[in-house]
């Protein structure tokens, strides 16, 4: 079963409650208004005989009562039940009275009646009904008249359909197949065969009594209700479920028969199964027992209703199918209201957006915008823009404050806007120290973010800078123009250091380049003595590092080089030991080692190499299931075999043993002991399954289980067993592979 399904429950076919008053279809017919409840069924399927024995069985049900709302519908199965229980109105003195008379099954119908009645369920919800008896040619494959097309449009309509098939058709290929095709074409003109339908279906086989196996009330719903909401998908899962169940198989009889119906039904099935969830299969009977043969005319035979009638099942179909269309509307009552709530919240979420996008993507992102593009021409540095370009910031922000919606709507903007635009217009050109300042904390981000230094193209060899590093360099070098300013000293001093860093930025594996940037640093730091500031401290102390790092990498590049010779002399050690305490134990801390000093991307063939070693090596360490297969055991001996772990007493389980020939699968992992018990065949039978053996032998070697494939010898007799390891796990060691080897 498919649990998704279950899950989808809650949406079954929701659509289903349409207008309630369905004054005038498409066909142009007028229908009364109430729930339309089709049947669709052939002639002699017993529609007409189901709906007068419905309306008797249901005077005394608890669960379902049908009472007649009109005349004609009442006169129509008046006229029914005198007939099948043999009632004729016959004028007394003074009185009507009713005259028994041979009982007899209505007459073919030759006219159309829609019914009128008034449903009670379960004695607390109260529903119109309307339904329609028609002759069953209208529904036969290529019927084409009036009447034919007023039964299609009354039944496209309806709020649920069943459909009525006559298992005595069964007999007969070209009778049951061409009712089958009238079905499906019915099922077609619902809607097409990708979509679901909205709808309930029911499939009801009429006169069950005549089918093997059927034992009436247990046999009526094939489906179970629980199992309704989880059908399969498609025909032939939905077959296999019916047929599976204990409910089915435990007749066989029973199961034959509901075998053939859904065989033989498949065509329509196939158009049903998976395309609702309220779907059901019923057999009913609306007489009980066979009814009695009493002659034939053209196309059938005229048979006598039983004494007594007993329906079976009657009620079941039409009180399923007025169940879930009553079900199926309460849930599209909620579908609606969801949908309300949802186009009011959608339509909330709109109005919020307009407005938000409005305020912040052009109100706000006017003068944010400005902002940022002054800016970017100073690196962020608001006292470094001009007079002009500080007014015209200011002037965005006090007329962003002053705008309706923010005062209205967005007021916690306007302080902060107010707090902008008096600090550019109060805003002062900054001095030269506050200059150099603001260009050491510039140098200290830059020289720690190595995706803004420069970079040299190898293809020319020149060095290219961001037009930022570029406009900070020259910023910088124009504080070294003036010798008498205060800032000279200090400026000259980065300026040389900056330099020499601009050229370690381009050729960064070039150690000399980096030694001599690391003399000029501490030269400088001499130089200034005492006099160092902060910010030039600052600087000093982040190129410093960096300068320490590119030694470290340099020391890491020839700790590399080293473990790649080394790497190759192991490979020939490892691969040319074939003992797996070696391979898979002291090989692996050897290659682990090395591993970690293989940096950078020369090495990387030689990393993934070792990688997948080790990832190998780690599969066969993990516990996995081995074969062992006994070659020999001296004198009809058998033996006892155990793997034991955590250094555990093995258990010895009673009529477990193998002998020459036997295979014997066990669980190991390196570190479990393995016990194996020798018996020599006893003439008192008196077998202890390993506990009290002859013989015992103990592996407890960390990789005992590679031992095994050979002869074994018992301590105390010296008995020699064979044992071999079927896909012997030390063929298989990892190998440790590099570059085309």
């Amino acid at each position: 079963m498919k649990i998704g399904k279950l899950l989808k429950f809650g949406k079954k076919g929701a659509k289903a409650a349409s207008s309630q008053n369905k004054d005038k279809d498409s066909g142009g017919y007028e229908w009364p208004s109430g729930i339309r409840v089709g049947i669709v069924g052939h002639s002699n399927s017993g529609k007409t005989v189901y709906l007068s024995v419905l309306h008797d069985d249901c005077k005394t049900a608890r669960d379902l009562q049908l009472s007649v709302s009109d005349s004609l519908t009442a006169s129509s199965l008046l006229a029914s039940h005198r007939k099948m229980w043999g009632l004729s109105p016959s004028a007394g003195e003074g009185t009507m009275v009713d005259v028994r008379q041979d009982p007899e099954f209505p007459e073919l119908n030759r006219s159309d009646t829609v019914m009128k009645m008034v449903a009670n369920l379960d004695r607390s919800h109260k529903v119109p009904i309307v339904t329609y008896d028609y002759p069953g040619d209208a529904v036969s494959i290529g019927a084409a008249d009036e009447t034919a097309e007023k039964v299609t449009d009354f039944m496209v309509g309806c709020d649920g359909l069943l459909f009525f098939f006559d298992p005595k058709t069964l007999g007969s290929p070209t009778q049951w197949q061409s009712h089958v095709a009238a079905f499906e074409g019915m099922i077609q003109r619902l809607g097409p065969l990708d979509e679901r339908l909205s709808i309930p279906v029911g499939l009801v086989i009429t006169k069950a009594d005549v089918l093997p196996g059927f034992k009436g009330d247990q046999h009526v719903s094939l489906i179970h209700p629980s199992e309704e909401p989880v059908l399969g998908e498609d025909y032939d899962e939905f077959f296999e479920q019916i047929l599976a169940n204990p409910r089915i198989q435990s007749d066989p009889d029973w199961a034959a028969s509901v075998r053939d119906v859904l065989t033989k039904l498949k065509g329509f099935l196939k158009t049903i199964v998976g395309r609702t969830l309220d779907f059901q299969v019923f057999f009913v009977s609306s007489v009980g027992s066979q009814p009695e043969k009493i002659g034939a005319e053209l196309g059938r035979s005229i048979y006598k209703p039983p004494d007594p009638i007993r329906p079976i099942g009657v009620k079941r179909p039409f009180y399923w199918l007025l169940k879930s269309i009553t079900r199926n509307r309460r849930l599209e009552g909620f579908r609606k209201a969801k949908r309300l709530v949802r186009n009011v919240v959608l339509a909330w979420v709109v109005v919020c957006s307009v407005v938000f996008m409005w305020h912040l993507w052009w109100q706000l992102g006017r003068a944010t915008g400005l902002e940022q593009d002054i800016l970017a021409k100073y690196d962020n540095d608001a006292a470094a823009t001009t007079p002009n370009e500080r007014k015209a910031i200011s002037d965005a922000y006090r007329h962003y404050s002053g705008r309706w919606l923010v005062r209205k709507v967005f007021r916690e903007f306007m302080p902060p806007a107010r707090d902008l635009y008096v600090t550019y217009g109060n805003l002062q050109a900054e001095s030269l120290t506050d200059k150099l300042a603001r260009l050491h904390e510039q140098m200290v981000n830059v020289v720690g973010d190595d995706s803004q230094w420069p970079r040299k193209d190898p293809a020319t060899g020149e060095l290219s800078e961001s037009d930022r590093y570029h406009r900070l360099r020259m910023e910088l070098k124009s504080l070294t123009e003036d010798s008498s300013s205060a800032v000279f000293s200090t400026a000259a001093r980065s300026y040389r250091a900056w330099e020499q860093f601009t050229e370690c930025a381009g050729e960064r594996s070039n150690s000399a380049c980096w030694k001599k940037l690391d003399t000029i640093i501490a030269f400088n730091r001499e130089v200034a003595s005492g006099d160092l500031g902060q910010g030039e401290a600052n600087l000093y102390a982040a190129i410093s590092q960096v300068v320490s790092g590119a030694e470290v990498e340099e020391n890491q590049v020839v700790q590399a080089s080293d473990a790649a010779q080394e790497l190759e002399t192991l490979a020939s050690k490892i691969n040319g030991n074939p003992d797996p305490s070696y391979r898979l134990d002291g090989a692996v801390r050897e290659l682990r080692a090395i591993l970690r000093k293989l940096a950078g991307a020369k090495y990387t063939q030689e990393r993934a190499a070792v990688e997948r070693y080790l990832s190998a090596a780690e599969r066969m360490n993990r516990r996995q299931r081995y074969e062992l297969r006994i070659e020999s055991i001296p004198d009809n001996g058998h033996l006892h075999l155990e793997v034991v772990r955590n250094q555990q007493e093995p258990e010895w389980p009673a009529g477990e043993m193998v002998i020459t020939g036997d295979t014997k699968h066990v669980s190991w992992a390196p570190g479990d002991d393995i016990y194996i018990a020798f018996d020599e065949p006893h003439v008192d039978l008196n077998e202890t399954w390993g506990k009290d053996p002859d013989d015992l032998y103990i592996a407890r070697d960390k990789y005992c289980l590679y031992d095994l494939n050979d002869d074994i010898t018992f301590p105390g007799k010296g008995t020699v067993v064979s044992i071999t390891l079927v896909d012997n796990p030390a063929e298989n060691l990892p190998i440790l592979k590099l570059g085309g080897n």
